[in-house]
């Protein structure tokens, strides 16, 4: 009977520890997780209260304090989740106390047998008889401590209780952790949403406030060009030359900055867009260069989709650019589009047999402001695939390349087929 008492037991212990882990990976609410998990631990053990405290450091002294954060007690048992003094509670308070707890140990006492001082008198404030306090370790270091208190009666702990109490402080510990790291992401992703948000906004101010001194600027030039051409040597004019190519590509510079700012900001209409004639469009805009070069251009399986125009012409618009403008010299352009899906996305793939990526880049090519060529090779901003990149991910979707030096270069991107409107 003992041996079929201790299975049961054991089955009972591993059933409730599946119930709390079950609980720490599926909880909303952190506090009612723990409300759950402390209410199933008192219940089994039969303890008055159970609570967490965790250290942590006063911020101009480095001194090190410990504050209770929750507390579970049985019904007709007085909580103590209120009590200042359990707030802010210098460890040296509390020596004794602490002194296991920092190496590691269980804290294990009925009140009434602890010397006198600030630890017997803290205790015996809240009406504990009994007390057994665990330490709950994160990464090799203490972060704080679980305690269940006897309000009622003395007690002495079986090693089968201890050796599940730790199994569940062992469980907290994981959850604590777990939490702490997604508060962490969290607190990142608001961070770079502000920053993001604080230069677009620069991106666009300065962008825009930069447009009429550089209007000046090219202004001045040409008429200082027109009235003193005539009194310039080649050096002068070929400095003139000089001052207004760079004053047209800090023009491109501003407008895409422009772009990459504005990005999701218009209120567009969802529409049914025909992708063969959205390409037919864009044909036409390119029709010289398309001519003179004799570019083949070969589209295979696109299909009317629901999207956002204006974004995906943007798009397509880019990687033509990037196709035509990356081409092989003296060899005819060849650019190839196709679709596919699958149960969420519309998927384009645009080949173009160009000069190709070199893979050690593909992650550097979407960056803004980055090149791979100087701007006397290939002109442009280094913008282009930035503004696609956010474009797609602005409508849920994603973009990735394959490419073989001197070969072809492959730009993947998904759209969702139902995106929120």
């Amino acid at each position: 009977m003992q041996t079929g008492q201790t299975n049961n037991d054991s089955k009972l212990l591993m059933k409730i520890n599946f119930e709390i882990i079950s609980i720490f990976l599926e909880y909303d609410n952190w506090h009612q997780a723990l409300k759950q998990v402390f209410a199933l631990v008192g219940t089994h053990v039969n303890v008055d209260r159970i609570y967490y405290f965790e250290i942590h450091e006063e911020p101009l002294t480095k001194a090190k304090l410990t504050s209770q954060r929750f507390e579970w007690v049985k019904a007709g048992v007085g909580p103590m989740i209120d009590n200042p003094d359990l707030q802010d509670l210098p460890i040296e308070v509390v020596e004794d106390f602490m002194k296991p707890i920092l190496i590691n140990t269980p804290f294990v006492a009925n009140v009434r047998e602890l010397p006198e001082g600030n630890t017997k008198e803290i205790l015996a404030s809240q009406d504990i008889l009994s007390i057994l306090v665990l330490p709950i370790n994160i990464n090799n270091k203490l972060f704080g401590f679980i305690g269940f208190d006897d309000c009622t009666s003395e007690r002495n702990w079986s090693e089968e209780e201890l050796h599940f109490l730790k199994s569940i402080t062992s469980n907290l510990s994981t959850a604590i952790s777990r939490r702490n790291a997604l508060i962490e992401v969290e607190r990142k992703a608001i961070e770079l949403t502000r920053i993001n948000e604080e230069l677009e906004q620069f991106a666009y101010v300065a962008s825009h406030d930069l447009q009429e001194p550089l209007r000046m600027i090219s202004e001045f030039l040409k008429l200082f060009e027109k009235k003193y051409f005539y009194t310039l040597d080649e050096k002068g004019k070929t400095y003139i030359q000089y001052a207004l190519e760079g004053s047209v590509r800090m023009k491109k510079i501003i407008l895409d900055l422009l772009e990459f700012s504005r990005v999701g900001k218009s209120n567009q209409i969802l529409e049914e867009v025909d992708v063969a004639n959205l390409v037919d469009d864009l044909k036409s805009l390119y029709i010289n260069k398309i001519e003179s070069t004799n570019t083949e251009i070969t589209l295979t399986n696109v299909k009317k989709i629901l999207c956002w125009r204006s974004p995906l012409e943007q798009v397509l618009m880019n990687l033509f650019d990037n196709a035509l403008k990356y081409a092989k010299p003296d060899v005819s352009p060849k650019i190839e589009i196709s679709m596919e899906e699958n149960e969420s996305k519309w998927i384009f793939h645009f080949t173009d047999y160009g000069i190709g990526i070199d893979p050690k880049y593909y992650d550097r090519i979407f960056v803004i402001f980055q090149r791979l060529h100087t701007k006397d090779e290939y002109e442009g901003s280094g913008m282009g695939l930035a503004i696609t990149k956010k474009i797609i991910e602005n409508m849920g979707g994603e973009i990735w390349v394959d490419s073989e030096k001197g070969i072809s270069t492959t730009f993947h991107f998904s759209i969702l087929k139902q995106p929120n409107k």
